[in-house]
């Protein structure tokens, strides 16, 4: 078929990282101005409990995100998927749906994704950051040759999807440069003189 490589863009890949920076700097603004009246001994008990859920919402959102290092490639038979050192295949004839996921659906999925679910229900999920993401849909459904494929990406709009994905992205790097910037200035104020 094609030996074109999807990928995410390079601004997909940092999304993951900065979010969870935000996160980990929010929580360290948290302990310092929730607990700074309180004294005694539970107060570095309490700030230290709170940095850690923040370094836990960092960890799985980093883990989360790990998707957004895949390579995809369309085969003859198959959708080859490569994380790292790791490959797999999904041969086109053992995808029985298809379908988007919004962000947050989940707990643990906070990306938007294009959802395959193969014949045993298991779930491959492809992050609607690649680049060219509506060539792909269209590419994928053509190398099935599958007319139910192309009809659950119609009904899904996943073109459409795919495409837009771009200002979601945008709408990402926003927030989590507020969270930054906001947990900054907190931290700079709260130090006082």
């Amino acid at each position: 078929m094609t030996s074109h490589v999807y990928r995410c863009s390079d601004a997909a890949r940092w999304l993951p990282r900065i979010l969870a920076a935000s996160a980990l700097v929010a929580a360290m603004i948290l302990s310092v101005r929730i607990y700074a009246g309180v004294a005694g001994s539970g107060w570095s008990h309490s700030r230290t409990f709170v940095i850690l859920v923040g370094a836990a919402v960092a960890l799985m959102i980093v883990r989360a995100g790990g998707m957004v290092r895949a390579e995809y490639r369309l085969l003859d038979e198959a959708l080859h998927i490569r994380v790292g050192k790791h490959e797999r295949e999904l041969p086109y004839e053992m995808i029985v749906s298809l379908s988007y996921e919004t962000p947050f659906v989940k707990p643990k999925e906070w990306l938007p994704a294009m959802v395959l679910i193969d014949r045993f229900d298991k779930v491959w999920r492809i992050p609607a950051f690649l680049v060219d993401g509506d060539r792909f849909v269209t590419e994928l459904t053509e190398a099935a040759g599958r007319d139910d494929l192309r009809s659950f990406a119609s009904a899904h709009g996943l073109t459409t999807k795919m495409a837009a994905t771009r200002g979601r992205l945008m709408i990402g790097y926003s927030v989590a440069a507020a969270l930054v910037l906001a947990a900054w200035l907190f931290l700079a104020l709260s130090a006082g003189p």
